[in-house]
């Protein structure tokens, strides 16, 4: 009995340690820009959901890390980013596990006092465009990350947050 309170808390420890994992989805084509540096950047960001966040901090730190410049605004700027923060979610929802495959793990004669499955996460949709100031070529996308599972509510935004300005950097290929 002890070892299964023991394995059950470092299980329980265990999951309540770990960073929180996100992965992405984009709803069309992606973006590919080729560039030199130094390059200028200029970034808009608008929250018509008013969702607290550090998106646009966070992501003119890594583009300046990357070697780029951040433009006051977009008349000088030799690319121009507008960003629509869309939403940031909450999902929960339970779904019924078959119960043919219940009773293959558990047996025929174990009753079982559960038939849903329950799946917790949180989501970010953010809007890009990314044009260059030059051609007038514009790029645009809409980007989805979602959590692989519930953790709190500022932790998880920060994930998320990481995760898009990742996709973000991910379009600019430098030479």
């Amino acid at each position: 009995m002890r070892i299964c309170i023991l394995v059950f808390f470092t299980l329980f420890i265990s999951a309540c340690a770990s960073k929180v994992e996100s992965f992405m989805q984009t709803s069309n084509e992606g973006i590919f820009i080729k560039t030199t540096l130094p390059k200028s950047i200029s970034i808009n960001l608008q929250n018509p959901a008013q969702i607290p966040n550090m998106l646009q901090a966070k992501l003119e730190n890594a583009l300046v890390n990357k070697g780029f410049s951040i433009a006051a605004n977009a008349n000088t700027a030799d690319f121009e980013i507008l960003l629509n923060l869309v939403d940031f979610r909450k999902f929960s929802y339970a779904r019924k596990i078959n119960s043919g495959s219940v009773g293959f793990i558990y047996g025929p004669f174990m009753r079982v006092d559960y038939d849903y499955e329950v799946e917790n996460f949180y989501l970010l949709q953010v809007n890009i465009q990314i044009t260059n100031t030059l051609t007038k070529e514009a790029q645009k996308t809409s980007l989805i990350a979602r959590t692989s599972f519930l953790a709190n509510t500022k932790e998880s935004k920060a994930s998320l947050e990481d995760k898009i300005i990742t996709q973000i950097l991910s379009f600019f290929y430098v030479y």
